[in-house]
């Protein structure tokens, strides 16, 4: 998908509007809250499939992520 410039663009719209609650904007780029990730794990509102995508997106375009310093 991030590849494919059509499915690159359906990809981030999935990305932002399934994780924003745990996602920052920063200008362009995304900082991902790990920790908000995991709390949502937690609670049962994100699955463990969740954290799978979240790390794959953010090492098939690491161009859209920042570092959470």
């Amino acid at each position: 998908m991030a590849n494919d410039t059509t499915q690159r663009l359906r990809l981030k719209q999935f990305f932002v509007n399934e994780y924003y609650p745990a996602i920052i904007h920063t200008g362009s780029k995304m900082v991902v809250l790990e920790k908000t990730i995991e709390s949502m794990i937690a609670r049962g509102v994100f699955s463990e499939d969740d954290r799978g995508i979240v790390t794959a997106a953010k090492q098939a375009v690491p161009e859209w992520f920042a570092s959470a310093v």
